[in-house]
């Protein structure tokens, strides 16, 4: 047996590639280090870069730093979950507590993100790509919000709250990516005399996603709060 056909057959290689829920744990785990990178670096740009941009990169920082609390804070009450070894009632409200705090997460976030579309619109702040990594960023924001959306799909059809809680910050946080892409590829490619605004389209798309985002923070905390409800008219019976 080759070394790909073993590592293949592995344990945690089989349940990573069937099982949902473990997918989904393992790949917040990874995507918080990478948020986390994201957010330290914009933050180190904000504090020793002395520019008028060091407002955008600021803003940037807290808006992922916030995500990444979001991920850790539901991997911690997974975790903590697991060693006590709840049954299911427990595990139930532990998932419900989840949801609802994630959605009441990713309400003020929409409201903050509206703080980075001024910023992008008024000030035309936005995030700079030496030589040709604006591609490759492209690239990774493009693959980023293919996979979070069918992610989000898929845990729509699940009923454990917690993937879908963590599947629901992953597309918020894809869709922030790709309206600070949008304003760095308008701002690159965009020639001085052509006709359309970009900041009326930063506008239009960055208002899009706000939208988006506060809309589905409501429901987390709608579906969140209705969970518990369920639960606690189970208890009454």
């Amino acid at each position: 047996m080759g070394r790909i056909a073993r590592f293949k057959e592995n344990g945690l290689i089989v349940r990573y590639r069937k099982d949902f829920e473990f997918r989904t744990l393992v790949n917040t785990l990874v995507s918080s280090a990478v948020t986390l990178f994201i957010a330290v670096y914009h933050l180190a740009v904000a504090i020793f870069v002395a520019s008028y941009a060091s407002i955008w990169n600021g803003t940037l920082a807290g808006y992922y730093f916030a995500l990444v609390l979001a991920r850790i804070t539901v991997l911690f009450s997974h975790g903590v979950g697991l060693h006590r070894r709840e049954d299911a009632e427990q595990t139930a409200l532990r998932n419900a507590r989840n949801l609802l705090f994630c959605g009441a997460l990713l309400v003020p976030l929409a409201f903050a993100f509206s703080g980075v579309l001024v910023l992008i619109v008024v000030q035309g702040f936005h995030t700079n790509y030496m030589g040709h990594l604006i591609f490759a960023a492209a690239l990774y924001a493009f693959l980023k919000v293919t996979f979070a959306i069918k992610n989000m799909v898929k845990a729509g059809r699940r009923e454990n709250l917690t993937v879908r809680a963590l599947r629901y910050v992953n597309i918020a946080d894809a869709l922030v990516s790709v309206v600070s892409l949008q304003a760095a590829m308008l701002a690159a490619f965009s020639v001085a005399e052509e006709a359309f605004d970009p900041n009326l389209f930063n506008a239009v798309t960055g208002g899009i996603v706000g939208v988006l985002i506060l809309a589905l923070g409501s429901y987390m905390i709608i579906r969140g709060y209705r969970g518990l409800h369920d639960l606690k008219d189970r208890e009454a019976r």
